[in-house]
Parts: structure tokens; C-alpha cells; sequence
């Protein structure tokens, strides 16, 4: 094998084992009655843990967003379901009627404090879902056309942060370090970025959406593509099987040659 596939192979390789986002910490179901409907349209309303002892939970599993709301049981624990707001109905202590995370953005603050929303509403209420510096080291140039590679966290304690921030792209990649998360929270980094194992950029991959997002820090890198407080995530409850992909051209289509 000539050492440049022997090199590319081993890129690939450490592409596609690279660390997810600490999913399975993270990952919840959420303690609520939901309400949701069987195949047949009849209104169907169960816990999830009532769920996970059933001989058809595969089957509901199926049903419209009992994926997102039951993560751990459907064993739908990716990094996008893990910030994902439950898109079903659902039964608080607090109130009479059901509700939905939509009703609990109109007061955050006080919403997410209810006994298990913030296992539900986990986009809108966990912080680790929300505006975040990407982690990874980004590629670009200084005022004067000199390359310039930093991480986030080292711009900001430069003396000179405000203008490393404008340099090109770095207030996308680094929002909080660069105060942008109110106009750039759900901006895509428009930089490219090394992930440790490979180089790559927000544009590869969105040529691989399901498989690149999975990939340990894309959550706060590319967060238009895979965040799901900046998205409608609603398409995810259909579709159970969507472990990352493991074809070795879906993750070289992901990397950039260096």
C-alpha cells in the first residue's frame, strides 16, 4: 500500500472513532406523560418508562416523536436528540392541560424549573445546548494575510481578543469568546477546523449531516447543521436507526487532504 493511502486510511479511520459529544452522560428520557398518536390515528399517551417494559416498544418507539422524547429507550442517544426539544405533547404537574416545549419558551427562566421539563425541553433549558464556542482549532488569517490557527479558548485570554475576533470567521467559530452569541448562535463556522484527527469545515459536512454531526464538537462548530435548538428536528422521530454512519467514503468526504 503507497504511504499516501496508508495515510488517508488512517485519517479516515480516526475520523470515524473520533468521541461524540458525552452522549451517553447526557443523554435523558423525559419523566412526562406524552401524547402522540399509533399508526391508526388513535391518540395513544404513556411514560417512557412505561414504554421501555413493552414487548412492542420497537414498534412505538416508531411512533410520531416518542424518539425524542424517550431517547435512552428508543436508543436514539445521538448528540442532536440529546439537545433536541420534545416535539410531542405532554403532561406537567403544573398544569392542567398539555403543554409543549413551545409554551415553555415564553418564559424560560421559570419554565425549565418545573419538575421535568428540563429533561424534556432539553434544547430550550440545558445550557450545554446553547451558544457555545466550537472546541476545535480553527485556520485563518490576520489582518496582514499571515495564517493564523487558534483555539477559542486561547483567544480569549489574548490581550488583543477584540481584534483577534475580527479577524475573518472568528466571531462565528468563537461566539461567546467574541460576545456574537446574540446575531451568531445559530451560525455554522465558516472556518476551516481541525478536529485533532482530520481537517474539515462546515460545508463537508453537510454533504453528510447524519455521520458528520455525530463527530465530538460539531454540536457548537457547525450548529446551524446540528444543533437542534437552531433547527426543526422534528423529521428525526421517523427515523430510529440513525447511528453515524461507518462507510469510509461518507468519512473522507468529510476531511480535507493535508
Amino acid at each position: 500500500m503507497k504511504q499516501s493511502n496508508i495515510i488517508s486510511f488512517l485519517l479516515v479511520r480516526a475520523f470515524l472513532f473520533a468521541p461524540l459529544n458525552n452522549v451517553s452522560s447526557q443523554c435523558m428520557d423525559s419523566p412526562l406523560r406524552f401524547r402522540t398518536k399509533d399508526p391508526f390515528g388513535n391518540r395513544f399517551q404513556k411514560y417512557c418508562t412505561t414504554v421501555s417494559i413493552r414487548p412492542d416498544k420497537d414498534e412505538v418507539c416508531n411512533y410520531e416523536g416518542v424518539g425524542i422524547h424517550c431517547p435512552v429507550t428508543c436508543g436514539l442517544c445521538t448528540a442532536r436528540t440529546t439537545c433536541s426539544d420534545s416535539t410531542l405533547s405532554f403532561k406537567s404537574e403544573k398544569f392542567k392541560a398539555m403543554i409543549t416545549c413551545e409554551n415553555i419558551k415564553t418564559d424560560i427562566k421559570d419554565g425549565c424549573m418545573i419538575t421535568g421539563i428540563y429533561e424534556t425541553c432539553r434544547g430550550t433549558c440545558q445550557s450545554s445546548c446553547q451558544c457555545q464556542d466550537s472546541p476545535h482549532r480553527f485556520i485563518t488569517e490576520d489582518q496582514q494575510g499571515t495564517k493564523f490557527s487558534r483555539k477559542c479558548i486561547n483567544v480569549s485570554k489574548r490581550d488583543d481578543k477584540d481584534e483577534v475576533c475580527k479577524f475573518e470567521g472568528v466571531s462565528m467559530h468563537c461566539p461567546v469568546t467574541c460576545g456574537s452569541c446574540p446575531t451568531l448562535r445559530c451560525s455554522d463556522s465558516t472556518l476551516i477546523f481541525d478536529t485533532g484527527s482530520v481537517r474539515s469545515k462546515c460545508g463537508l459536512i453537510a454533504s453528510n449531516v447524519e455521520s458528520g454531526c455525530e463527530i465530538s464538537g460539531m454540536l457548537h462548530t457547525c450548529r446551524g447543521l446540528c444543533n437542534p435548538s437552531c433547527i426543526s428536528f422534528e423529521a428525526h422521530s421517523s427515523e430510529p436507526s440513525t447511528a453515524p454512519s461507518t462507510s469510509s467514503g461518507s468519512a473522507s468526504s468529510l476531511a480535507i487532504d493535508v
